[in-house]
C-alpha cells in the first residue's frame, strides 16, 4: 500500500472536500450482519463473518460534480510512475475509476475491523454495537474493532455563528440524501491480486446544511456545491435540527506541502 504523505510534516497528508450526501449503510454495523439478523439498507452485500472485507459505506453524489474523481486521477497519474508501486504491473481495477457510465456516485469506506496486533488493542472512544461484539467474540477470530472511524458532525447556528454537534453512532439520520458534506480524509492506492485501485479513507464528515429541491432538480438528478450556489440554494442549518488485498507493505508517497490544503488545489 501507497499513502499520500506531507513532506512538510512527514506525516499522512489530510485533504478536505465537500460533496453531495447519497446514501450510507448503518454507522455502528456497516455490512456486517450475523447469522439469524436481518440487514437493512444493505442490498444482497451483507457480511456475516469478520473480515477486511467488513465496513461502513459513505456514499456521495457525483453525478453533476466528478471533482473527486479528476483529484483522485491527479494521484493516480503520479503513482503509476512510482518504481515502488505495482511492481508487476497490474492493471487499473475498473471500480470507482472515473469512467462516465459509472462515476455518478463515489463510495468511500470505514473498516470495522483490524487484524490482531503483538499490542493490546486501544479501547473505541464509541459504544461497540452488539453484533460486533458477537462478532468478535467467534473462536479463533483474529480481529479486532477498528477504533479509527470517522467522526460525524454537523455545523449548526446561522453564518455567523458557526457551531458544532456530534453525532453518536446511533444517530443513523444525521445525513439525508441532498446535504453537502464537507469531509476530511488520507488517499492511498493498494495492490490486490489482480488490480490495483486508489482509495480514500474518510476522517470526518460534517453535515453542512442541505441543497434546496430546485438545486437538486436543477442538476438533473445531482447536485454540484459550487461556491456560488451556497449563496443562492444553501439552506443552513437551525439550532438543534438533527440533521482482502494484497499486503505489499506500507511505503509513504512524498508530495510536496502545498497539496496537503485543499484536494483540488
Amino acid at each position: 500500500m501507497l499513502q499520500v504523505f506531507n513532506k512538510a510534516t512527514d506525516k499522512v497528508a489530510i485533504f478536505v472536500h465537500a460533496m453531495v450526501w447519497a446514501f450510507g449503510t448503518p454507522f455502528e454495523t456497516g455490512n456486517f450482519v450475523p447469522d439469524g439478523e436481518t440487514p437493512q439498507n444493505i442490498p444482497n452485500l451483507s457480511k456475516s463473518d469478520v473480515s477486511f472485507m467488513c465496513e461502513v459505506s459513505y456514499g456521495f453524489d457525483t453525478s453533476a460534480d466528478k471533482s473527486i474523481y479528476t483529484g483522485l486521477k491527479t494521484f493516480e497519474k503520479l503513482v503509476t510512475n512510482d518504481p515502488r508501486f505495482n511492481r508487476h504491473r497490474l492493471s487499473r481495477s475498473t471500480w470507482q475509476d472515473g469512467r462516465e457510465t459509472s462515476s455518478d456516485v463515489y463510495i468511500a469506506v470505514a473498516k470495522l475491523f483490524t487484524k490482531k496486533g503483538l499490542e493490546k488493542p486501544r479501547k473505541p472512544v464509541y459504544d461497540v454495537h452488539p453484533w460486533i461484539e458477537r462478532g468478535l467474540a467467534q473462536e479463533g477470530c483474529e480481529y479486532v474493532v477498528n477504533t479509527l472511524r470517522p467522526r460525524l458532525l454537523a455545523c449548526i447556528g446561522n453564518a455567523t455563528d458557526k457551531r458544532f454537534k456530534i453525532f453518536t453512532s446511533q444517530d443513523q439520520e444525521s445525513f439525508k440524501q441532498g446535504d453537502i458534506v464537507w469531509f476530511s480524509f488520507t488517499v492511498s492506492f493498494n495492490v490486490r491480486k489482480r488490480a490495483w485501485t486508489s482509495e480514500i479513507t474518510p476522517l470526518e464528515l460534517v453535515r453542512m446544511g442541505a441543497l434546496t429541491p430546485m438545486a437538486i432538480a436543477e442538476g438533473e438528478g445531482g447536485a454540484r456545491p459550487i461556491p456560488g450556489l451556497i449563496d443562492s440554494d444553501f439552506t443552513f442549518l437551525g439550532e438543534g435540527e438533527n440533521g482482502d488485498s494484497e499486503d505489499v507493505g506500507s511505503v509513504p508517497l512524498e508530495l510536496s506541502g502545498e497539496c496537503n490544503n485543499s484536494f483540488l488545489k
